[in-house]
């Protein structure tokens, strides 16, 4: 069962770490070894092509899967390059995993608020 209603509030042009604690539905760890995971950012839920507009994934795309005492985390970065030139306003977010056998589970979901910045890279 993903964590629901998580809103990320960022400035367009901003460096941005998300940090996703995976847990099972009776907030127990959950195992990742093996596991990949993609999380994208976009119109809303029901958005395909143009209206998806960040993709990041494990493998050197955006996230690494990170374990502290069996706490297993997705560490996704957002550069400025990745925002700076998308519109302000609200869109949707969505993280899963694929574990090593292969199943797939949304771990979280929720509102990507971007907020317009007034000081841009000359």
């Amino acid at each position: 069962m993903p964590s629901e209603d998580q809103t990320v509030r960022m400035w367009c042009g901003d460096s941005q770490a998300l940090t996703i604690p995976v847990r099972d539905a009776d907030g127990g760890n959950v195992d990742l070894s093996g596991a990949t995971a993609r999380w994208w950012m976009g119109k809303s839920a029901t958005a395909t092509g143009t209206g998806i507009y960040l993709q990041k994934a494990t493998g050197g795309s955006g996230i690494t899967i990170t374990s502290d005492a069996g706490l297993y985390t997705l560490n996704i970065t957002i550069s400025p390059a990745d925002t700076k030139d998308l519109k302000p306003g609200d869109w949707y977010h969505e993280a899963e995993v694929i574990d090593s056998g292969g199943n797939v589970a949304t771990v979280t979901v929720g509102t990507f608020t971007l907020e317009r910045d007034m000081v841009r890279t000359a």
